[in-house]
């Protein structure tokens, strides 16, 4: 089918179906809706690679970072350190390797065809997605796709271990479990009771494993777990800003926070400091991913983190490998947690 035939059939002009496909930001949403419905109807898609011949690699990567908050939410990639950190590192290791990298960013549910669509036209040799949610592989429709692909911080579900059993995958996360129980031997170290925790999205990998690591190590050192010490914050400075505001007021605080990610600990820091509690002298926080924000911030910040530099490594050798007939690469590659002690926790007697 060509796009004149999706074109007439949605009707729209040809060059609307054109902009439709190559996600052109001109188009409105109904429009966009409409002509979405007809090539997902019809399996359109644009024959883009015929130049291309038939086996020939592109030598060109796909980078996909997936920011579900929305196209114009506050913290998207560019103002926020943990993307542009691996946005760094991974396009200059693919560049050393001479792949080419081709940079998408996916804030709509809609646009996830672009991952799959990259895939399939074989404009890319395999692909790197970040920023992962719970059924990113089926929302890409990995089962069409025969490419290499490696997922930062992605578990499987029982079904897409199923379904995606045969699939070129390798994900790459980081210890979670070991890290969360770092951080809670550090405060009781330092006396602490009564420890909170800050959450980030369950449908993330780390987000709930995160969550389940501060359940199992709160329940080994012997220490109960108290719902009023715990809450939202969904990896966003804004909510846990705004949520340990509305702790405050309640009247109801932990000695101790341990956040899911550096940028809630901030936010949590900030609404502390306005109700001139102090970090650390009334209460510790310890963030996670050692983000540049957790060292400018005063106090700075005590966090943890995996080694960035060496997952990036890994990932663009996996995928090189992979690209290159290698299949014999684990499933699952997971990094160690390393603790920064800074300045944000001290003893509570």
């Amino acid at each position: 089918m060509k796009s004149e035939e999706i074109a007439k059939i949605a009707g729209v002009s040809r060059s609307t179906v054109s902009r439709v496909v190559n996600n052109y930001s001109n188009v409105p949403d109904e429009t966009r809706e409409k002509v979405m419905k007809v090539i997902e109807a019809y399996n359109y898609m644009p024959n883009s690679f015929a130049r291309t011949l038939a086996g020939k690699k592109s030598n060109t990567i796909g980078l996909f970072f997936i920011i579900e908050e929305g196209r114009y939410h506050e913290e998207r990639i560019f103002q926020n350190d943990y993307f542009t950190l691996y946005l760094n590192l991974l396009v200059d290791m693919a560049n050393a390797k001479d792949y080419f990298v081709l940079i998408s960013i996916v804030s709509e549910e809609i646009e996830y065809a672009k991952i799959s669509q990259a895939f399939l036209e074989k404009r890319i040799d395999g692909g790197i997605i970040i920023g992962t949610q719970k059924y990113t592989l089926k929302k890409i429709q990995a089962e069409n796709i025969h490419s290499s692909i490696v997922l930062f911080d992605y578990e499987l579900t029982e079904e897409e271990k199923y379904n995606y059993r045969d699939a070129n995958i390798t994900m790459i996360n980081s210890n979670d479990e070991e890290a969360i129980e770092k951080a809670v031997d550090h405060l009781v170290q330092l006396g602490h009771k009564d420890i909170g925790f800050i959450r980030g999205i369950e449908t993330s990998r780390s987000g709930k494993a995160r969550n389940n690591a501060f359940q199992k190590a709160m329940q080994k050192f012997g220490l109960s777990i108290r719902d009023e010490y715990c809450f939202e914050g969904h990896f966003s400075v804004n909510e846990a800003y705004k949520n340990m505001k509305q702790k405050i007021d309640e009247g109801c605080l932990a000695t101790a926070y341990i956040s899911a990610n550096d940028f809630m600990a901030i936010g949590a820091m900030d609404a502390l400091k306005e109700a001139n509690i102090s970090v650390p002298d009334t209460i510790s926080i310890i963030g996670f991913d050692k983000s540049l924000r957790a060292n400018e911030v005063k106090p700075r910040l005590t966090t943890m983190a995996p080694d960035f530099h060496e997952m990036s490594r890994k990932a663009i050798e996996i995928l090189h490998a992979k690209i290159n007939g290698n299949d014999e690469i684990a499933a699952v590659v997971e990094f160690p947690v390393t603790f920064f002690e800074r300045e944000s926790c001290s003893r509570y007697d």
